[in-house]
């Protein structure tokens, strides 16, 4: 008789980054002031009269404040962190173990980092087999460059 008895483990850690990416956003009618675009300051409500339910509202004015709408709106993001995930998983045929990690390294210029691996070990050796792999990637910037043409 065979009896299956998986058992699992597993974890994730994400490293926040402490840089971020600012994008000025251009608004529409960006520096208008509410005068301009012909907002009136007082805005009023009509007599609201329904008699078959007994009710009866007055008129109301609501005065609306002059604003003028930004020209630009400062986006800002967080940059990219490190992520790392593991997992093992174990049952009668296989003992599974994976790693991954993915994020920002930047020291200098922006870096990227990836890495992977699998191991799976059974009992029957030909079922057996791991695998890894590594990326980074490195973007440079010309700084302070002259170009004459």
């Amino acid at each position: 008789m065979f009896y299956f008895y998986p058992f699992s483990e597993s974890t994730f850690k994400y490293q926040f980054n402490q840089d971020r990416l600012t994008i000025s956003i251009p608004l529409p009618l960006g520096g208008k002031s509410s005068e301009e675009l012909r907002i009136p300051p007082v805005v009023s409500s009509p007599r609201i009269s329904m008699p078959q339910l007994g009710m009866d509202f007055a008129s109301q004015e609501i005065q609306i404040p002059t604003f003028t709408i930004p020209s630009e709106y400062d986006l800002v993001l967080p940059l990219m962190g490190m992520a790392e995930m593991s997992a093992k998983i174990n049952s009668n045929y296989y003992k599974w173990k994976a790693t991954m990690s993915a994020g920002n390294i930047t020291e200098d210029s922006p870096s990227y980092s990836a890495k992977f691996s699998v191991l799976a070990d059974s009992p029957i050796e030909l079922l057996s087999f791991s695998t890894e792999g590594n990326l980074i990637l490195v973007v440079f910037f010309l700084r302070n460059s002259v170009h004459n043409y």
